[in-house]
């Protein structure tokens, strides 16, 4: 799936399709993930479970891409999903913080 989300991040320029492409398979990534990541990756991911589970390259790329684009309600929810799983480390709090400054901005 990374492969293909580079690729596909390659031709964003070329392609107005690709954002929807890159968020749906980004999307079926993290529903695997939820459905248990030890399903997705190798077993010798969990071998040291003391750091947390290993970060989940589609949880940081969508996010990412969230962010970029202006979409941070969207970002900070694929973080909650990506903090319910247990990661190591949220990839996500700038999102969080900007999405709370754009609403003290906006009075809410």
């Amino acid at each position: 799936m990374l492969q293909a989300w580079e690729a596909l991040y390659a031709a964003r320029r070329r392609d107005g399709r690709v954002f929807d492409w890159i968020e749906s398979l980004c999307l079926a990534d993290i529903e695997l993930m939820e459905q248990g990541p030890e399903l997705v990756f190798a077993e010798d991911h969990w071998n040291n479970l003391d750091q947390g589970y290993p970060i989940f390259p589609a949880f940081q790329r969508l996010s990412s891409l969230y962010q970029r684009e202006g979409y941070l309600a969207d970002a900070v929810e694929i973080e909650k999903r990506c903090a319910a799983l247990g990661a190591a480390r949220p990839v996500g709090e700038e999102a969080i913080e900007r999405q709370k400054a754009l609403l003290e901005e906006d009075g809410r």
